[in-house]
């Protein structure tokens, strides 16, 4: 199932004003369940410790045409996640969008990334449902964030198998 793989949790976000800003209580409320359960496992990696928990973000960059307090709260978000990450000592790294996505998406036909997610999680991840209740639409967010956590359980995979073969001669 794509939920032991990709677990999507809404975050949620404090208000601040008219504006929606990141709520890092919540997202520290997050990581601390999945690092605290008992017996429980993402993708066949146990999370009693944070350092099997592996979690990948996406590189915050500007979007052409956004405001700059949009473009704030937006690396203020990416801000909190790696605060909340750090002092919780689960391993993370940061991609950007590009080296992931060439990693999971080649082949894939098109040029709209967010199309070619949605097509490759539904293809690879059983179950998978990118449409939120209450909503009609695919959630393309749900999407990359499902591919992502495919790119980043491969890439779990790899340093694994590097720690475990010795080095060539």
């Amino acid at each position: 199932r794509w939920q032991e793989i990709a677990p999507v949790v809404d975050v949620g976000s404090a208000k601040g004003g008219k504006k929606r800003i990141p709520n890092p209580q919540r997202m520290a409320a997050i990581i601390a369940g999945l690092i605290a359960a008992a017996g429980g496992n993402i993708g066949g990696i146990p999370v009693h410790d944070p350092h099997t928990l592996r979690v990948v973000l996406e590189k915050a960059q500007a979007f052409p045409k956004e405001g700059a307090v949009t473009s704030f709260n937006y690396g203020r978000g990416f801000g909190a996640w790696e605060g909340v990450l750090a002092g919780s000592g689960v391993i993370y790294d940061v991609v950007d969008p590009k080296v992931w996505q060439k990693a999971e998406l080649h082949g894939v036909e098109g040029t709209d990334t967010k199309a070619k997610a949605l097509l490759v999680a539904q293809r690879k991840l059983s179950g998978f449902t990118p449409v939120q209740p209450r909503c009609r639409t695919a959630h393309t967010g749900i999407a990359d964030a499902a591919v992502m956590a495919l790119y980043a359980q491969r890439l779990h995979a790899a340093v694994s198998r590097l720690k475990r073969e010795p080095p060539p001669i």
